[in-house]
């Protein structure tokens, strides 16, 4: 446990600074950066994430065993989006992509099928009364 004690003038810093990347968050999603649209969000995200990690999480005075689980933490992070991404991503590699693939049926339009209502059989949509 961290027994270092952090002025409040430390975490009223850190709090501007994660008001002004929320600012910019706001105004990089309403300007279109092309493909990098993606790059400048996780770049702000990234920068908000660790100082909320540093300083609110108090890592930035922990020994260095929190260091490492937090690297740790991180590292499992990367393999996870590099795994994603390389699905993602060799998704058009073998045959057709997803998007010309023909449209399959559900089940239930395979036992139900659509009926139209100028087609249906007689009686379908006529309303019963149990009297």
């Amino acid at each position: 446990m961290s027994e270092h004690i952090v002025s409040r003038t430390v975490y009223f810093v850190i709090f501007g600074a994660l008001l002004v990347l929320t600012f910019l968050t706001v105004v990089a999603a309403n300007f279109d950066f092309g493909a990098m649209n993606d790059v400048v969000a996780m770049t702000i995200a990234v920068a908000k994430a660790m100082l909320v990690i540093l300083f609110f999480m108090h890592v930035r005075y922990s020994s260095r065993l929190i260091w490492v689980v937090v690297a740790g933490a991180f590292f499992w992070l990367g393999i996870l989006l590099v795994l994603t991404m390389a699905d993602y991503l060799s998704r058009g590699w073998f045959g057709t992509k997803p998007a010309e693939l023909p449209r399959e049926r559900s089940r239930i339009e395979r036992v139900y099928p659509p009926v139209h209502p100028n087609k249906a059989p007689a009686g379908l949509f006529e309303v019963s009364s149990l009297n």
